[in-house]
C-alpha cells in the first residue's frame, strides 16, 4: 500500500506544479510545463522509482534545449 500512496502523492504534486507553471506562448518552445511533463515521463519509464527526480528534471531540460536549438 505504501507504494500506491506514494505514487498518488507524486501524481497530485505534479498536477499542482503543472497548474502553477506558466505555459509557453511561443510554438515549439518547450516551457516549464513541457519540461515537467517530460520529467514525469522519464520517471514513469524508470518504473516510478523514487530518488532521481533531479536527474529526471535535468534530462528533460537538456532534451528541451536540444529541441529548441534544432528548431532555430
Amino acid at each position: 500500500m505504501g507504494r500506491t500512496r506514494r505514487t498518488s502523492e507524486i501524481d497530485e504534486m505534479l498536477s499542482s506544479v503543472k497548474a502553477e507553471l506558466p505555459t509557453s506562448s511561443v510554438p515549439n518552445d518547450p516551457g516549464s510545463t513541457d519540461v515537467a511533463q517530460r520529467a514525469y515521463e522519464i520517471y514513469e519509464s524508470r518504473g516510478r522509482i523514487d530518488g532521481a527526480d533531479l536527474d529526471d528534471w535535468l534530462q528533460a531540460e537538456r532534451e528541451a534545449q536540444t529541441v529548441k536549438a534544432s528548431a532555430s
